[in-house]
């Protein structure tokens, strides 16, 4: 999360970027995230992670399985490292 807060402390010093958007960011209570490849499904991992509620997306099911069998892989990773309870 920290990560996040630099990255949007950076995008604010941007003259593009809209106050109002970034206020939308730091309100937000849900996240979807389109995709569920590798990238969408470890956003997907973060976000659960820290708590917020998330939604995957796929455009075809078996993208969408192959996203959750990879968060589910990662969480049982974390769990035999001991970073993680059942």
């Amino acid at each position: 999360m920290n990560k996040l807060h630099n990255w949007l402390i950076l995008l604010s010093k941007n003259y593009y970027c809209d106050r109002e958007w970034l206020q939308c960011i730091y309100a937000c209570s849900n996240l979807a995230v389109v995709g569920a490849g590798l990238m969408g499904a470890g956003i997907v991992q973060v976000s659960i992670d820290k708590g917020l509620p998330t939604v995957m997306k796929d455009s075809a099911s078996t993208g969408l399985y192959r996203g959750q069998e990879q968060i589910e892989k990662a969480l049982k990773a974390a769990v035999k490292k001991k970073k993680l309870t059942e």
